[in-house]
């Protein structure tokens, strides 16, 4: 919901979108590497006007 409310959207698989989020909520990862990776995985969407 954030990345759409901003313009973007997940291209990541399912699959390592899952265990991102279970990594980042076991904390196995910390904020920069959910950085990295929503870097890698987020691309710009255009915004539909009303």
């Amino acid at each position: 919901m954030f990345l759409e409310m901003n313009g973007y959207r997940l291209e990541a698989p399912e699959v390592d979108a899952v265990e991102t989020m279970l990594a980042i909520a076991a904390r196995k990862r910390d904020e920069k590497e959910l950085s990295a990776w929503l870097k890698k995985n987020a691309v710009r969407w255009p915004i539909k006007s009303a």
